[in-house]
């Protein structure tokens, strides 16, 4: 005789189904958890709240944390945006979120989670295909900074190892931007690893640039692997 499937097993499935969703290897996958714990949450877990797309976005979008996940009330959704170019819609990126109903507004979510390999040729530290930037403020932009601390902004544009990998920003991450790697890449002639990158530039001073990576290296440098 058929008996229907007790509420643990169905919890099962749906926890396989997430966790299939982000183990394709040509996603860019990034959760942010709470300052509190020892270690970055696994992208996905019921600690993290977990962004991915397979999209490489032709121009640079940017989210705002509390809007993507507070405007869910689901664990799990899929969002997209798109562009008018003459009489053409365009999809410019679509994503799936995990755990918004876990979010909070009350959490320091400075710790975050990286996962980015090229499908074809994965490697840990050589170029990937999206860069991802991570800010102190909401819109994509930088706050707190004074001429004693410097908030980094904080950029990835290298591949991560398969499981992905740790890092602790010195803020609770407020915002993120996402976009193609390509051109960031080629001109650098290397890819960012926890990177200061463009915030050294807008930030201008050699003084000032000079102390935003010592703060990068002993603040947002690798915690595990």
């Amino acid at each position: 005789m058929y008996t229907a499937p007790s509420m643990p097993y169905t919890l099962f499935l749906t926890a396989s189904f997430a966790i299939q969703a982000l183990a394709q290897s040509t996603n860019l996958t990034f959760s942010f958890s709470p300052a509190t714990l020892d270690t970055c949450a696994a992208n996905g877990s019921a600690e993290a709240i977990t962004f991915t797309t397979s999209s490489v976005p032709p121009t640079y979008q940017c989210f705002n944390i509390e809007d993507l996940f507070a405007s869910s009330n689901t664990s799990s959704s899929y969002g997209s945006r798109t562009s008018q170019q003459s009489t053409i819609t365009y999809e410019e990126v679509s994503w799936r979120i995990f755990n918004a109903d876990t979010y909070s507004t009350q959490t320091n979510y400075s710790r975050l989670r990286y996962q980015q390999q090229n499908i074809t040729s994965p490697s840990q530290g050589e170029d990937a295909a999206r860069m991802l930037e991570v800010f102190s403020g909401r819109d994509c932009h930088q706050t707190g900074s004074s001429n004693t601390t410097v908030y980094p902004i904080l950029g990835w544009t290298c591949q991560s190892s398969a499981s992905g990998d740790c890092y602790e920003a010195p803020y609770n991450i407020m915002s993120f931007q996402i976009g193609s790697a390509a051109a960031i890449n080629s001109a650098a002639k290397k890819c960012w690893v926890a990177s200061t990158g463009a915030a050294a530039e807008k930030l201008g001073s050699g003084r000032t640039a000079t102390n935003v990576g010592a703060v990068a290296i002993l603040v947002a440098g690798l915690l595990s692997r």
